[in-house]
């Protein structure tokens, strides 16, 4: 964050942005001790404040000049200020900094580091910058995000990683209580199975800080998964490029599956419900493969969509197509043995009703008219 002492409105900028920062930062200069004090919120800081370090470096204002600072050259001139290294013979590039001071504990020598830059060997200067204290824990910036009938999404940040709890409470009954420890300073918690259109209290609470805060989910319950919509695929150097955005804030699982298996791709965001809009990228997986978008919402309505589909996949499924052709041939084993079998059915018929003639003539022949038994002579 660079503070700019331009008249009017004190202003943050970040190194990636060139939007101007105007709230959570305050500076003044204090003309009878020849001091700058600033105050910078830790909400633009960001980040786990107690495992940081901080370079608070001073430059001469140039508002043309890169990163809002005075270009330093061998000589100084009406815009440029001195006492900088000629250039590489190379590659022509300048490796002395632009940074008039740096802040450093008093054992650390300020000019041996801000001149340890190296033309020759094209290497800038490294700066270490100092530590703060011991940080004491805070929670801060809780806020309620998206609800439904039956979740909610909880955010906070806090000073410095560790031991959270969350705990929820309705009616005066204790409904979510969990604990865990985070590896980050920045929190995401999904509230689910709560009840539609009721009030709930949520405290969070880290070593001896803690922060309250109500809400009521909605008399409705969400049935209606998130849409993808927009999506694209690019390719540049061995990486797929994704972009796409939800109808609503939604988390999101990339499933690659290629001829080995399937597996759920590590991607940096989306694991919680809190964006619409989503870019990723991901390493072309080799040979052939398909690579599905799965999006859930705060309520837990979930919808998948194909969006790289590279040749036909195994998978296991050559075992499968082979297990096919063996079924396909038993099949046609089948049928025609039910066709031979349907073939000699006529044959059976009619050598079963010559046989049953045959026994109706003989029992005709051992009887006498009317069926009366014969009277055989006696011997």
């Amino acid at each position: 964050v660079m503070l700019v002492g331009e008249p009017g409105p004190v202003y943050g900028m970040r190194h990636d942005s060139p939007t101007r920062i105007t709230t959570g930062i305050e500076a003044r200069g204090d003309p009878e001790t020849d001091t700058i004090i600033a105050t910078v919120s830790k909400t633009i800081l960001s980040g786990d404040l107690a495992s940081s370090r901080f370079l608070i470096v001073v430059g001469s204002q140039d508002g043309y000049g890169e990163g809002k600072l005075r270009a330093v050259d061998e000589t100084a001139s009406t815009w440029t200020a001195g006492g900088g290294a000629p250039s590489n013979d190379e590659n022509k590039q300048k490796y002395h900094s632009t940074i008039w001071d740096i802040l450093l504990p008093p054992e650390v020598n300020q000019e041996e580091m801000l001149s340890s830059y190296n033309v020759s060997l094209m290497k800038y200067a490294e700066l270490s910058g100092i530590e703060l204290p011991p940080v004491e824990q805070q929670v801060y910036g809780l806020e309620i995000g998206e609800i439904s009938g039956s979740s909610a999404v909880l955010k906070w940040s806090s000073a410095k990683a560790g031991m959270m709890r969350v705990s929820v409470e309705s009616g005066g009954y204790s409904v979510i209580d969990e604990k865990w420890t985070s590896l980050s300073s920045d929190h995401v918690f999904v509230l689910r199975g709560l009840e539609s259109g009721t009030d709930y209290d949520v405290t969070v609470s880290a070593e001896d800080a803690e922060l309250e805060i109500s809400f009521s989910t909605t008399l409705e319950r969400d049935l209606d998964p998130p849409v993808i919509m927009g999506a694209d695929v690019e390719t540049d150097e061995g990486l797929y490029l994704f972009s796409f955005y939800t109808t609503e804030p939604a988390s999101v699982m990339i499933e690659v599956c290629t001829e080995i298996g399937c597996y759920d791709a590590e991607i940096e965001s989306g694991h919680y419900p809190t964006q619409q809009i989503h870019d990723y990228d991901l390493t072309v997986p080799d040979g052939n493969h398909t690579i599905a978008l799965n999006v859930t919402d705060v309520a837990g309505n979930s919808q998948s969509t194909v969006i790289v589909e590279i040749g036909n996949i195994g998978g296991g499924k050559g075992d499968v197509i082979d297990g096919n052709n063996e079924n396909e041939e038993e099949v046609a084993a089948t049928e025609q043995d039910q066709e031979t079998q349907l073939k000699a059915l006529p044959l059976m018929l009619a050598s079963f009703v010559l046989l049953w003639v045959i026994i109706l003539l003989l029992s005709s022949r051992s009887r006498g008219p009317g069926g009366s038994t014969p009277n055989y002579p006696e011997k």
